[in-house]
């Protein structure tokens, strides 16, 4: 079976994501299990839980494709920031988004 997966079927729309895991063996190292963490900024509307789901089935799905790897060996994890904890710019990201909507309120091009 190849690790290229057909477009049309992906495996988080199918339910066939379970089919491919499989039990790791007990002699694998650490280095042969990735570990990805995805960060996002949080939004008043939090992230459905369904679009998290998808984002952890797609990026299982490129570790499998690009790396080889096992989907049972991927593991993914997604962090939800608060706008006070990270900033750009030399701001907080709540400055930031503040400032972007009273420009946005102004009829900025923000």
């Amino acid at each position: 079976m190849s690790n290229v997966r057909q477009r049309n079927n992906p495996p988080w729309k199918t339910g066939a994501v379970e089919a491919a895991f499989q039990a790791p063996s007990r002699s694998q190292s650490l280095q042969d299990m990735p570990l990805i963490t995805i960060k996002l900024a949080q939004r008043e509307q939090p992230t459905p839980k369904e679009q998290k789901a998808e984002l952890i089935a797609r990026v299982t799905e490129v570790m499998v494709d690009v790396l080889g790897k096992r989907a049972a060996d991927v593991t993914v994890l997604i962090e939800e920031l608060n706008p006070d904890n990270w900033g750009q710019g030399g701001l907080s990201a709540t400055v930031v988004r503040q400032a972007r909507a009273a420009g946005k309120s102004q009829g900025g091009n923000d």
